[in-house]
């Protein structure tokens, strides 16, 4: 197991992240900082996030990807899997129990709700602290190279950027810039 320096901030008084881990991840084009990431609890990190890392690696090997995991046991299966760079985002208030889902959650459930809930906390705890987030749901993979810059090259014409085959009229989340 590998150890490096963290610094924990909490912002908000909601959300803690590990401010040295985003440094390390982030990258900067055009003067914006850009963190790229994940979410997912145990039930994700082997099977859904461990193929968008492996597509990464191939078609986006020059960027970063962060997973944030929201139990103990996604963060301890990211370290077996010997991911790159994960942290175990803490929650306090509505979402604290968060790091009590930690299966396949039905959709439409209080906790499915949250779990979708902590991705914008996340985004929104990021641009908080100065970044530009890049969201890219688990259950997505690369597919070609070049996708990263093509979303950075559209977020300076748009505030904000989706993709995916989503129900039309309806903003997909699969991907926010």
């Amino acid at each position: 197991m590998k150890i490096v320096e963290s610094q924990e901030t909490e912002i908000h008084g909601i959300i803690h992240l590990d401010t040295k881990l985003l440094e390390r991840v982030s990258f900067t084009r055009n003067g914006k900082k850009y963190v790229i990431f994940t979410n997912g609890n145990s039930w994700y990190i082997p099977t859904l996030i461990t193929n968008l890392l492996a597509s990464a690696k191939v078609h986006e090997p020059d960027h970063e990807i962060l997973v944030y995991c929201t139990d103990k046991e996604g963060y301890d299966m990211c370290s077996t899997l010997e991911f790159p760079h994960y942290n175990y985002v803490k929650f306090n208030g509505e979402l604290s129990n968060v790091r009590n889902l930690s299966s396949n959650t039905p959709g439409g459930s209080v906790g499915y709700t949250q779990l979708c809930f902590v991705k914008i906390r996340i985004v929104s705890a990021l641009i908080h602290l100065g970044y530009t987030p890049i969201y890219i749901d688990p259950d997505m993979t690369f597919c070609k190279p070049g996708v990263i810059n093509e979303i950075i090259n559209n977020s300076f014409r748009y505030t904000f950027t989706t993709c995916g085959k989503g129900i039309p009229g309806l903003i997909n989340s699969n991907l926010m810039v």
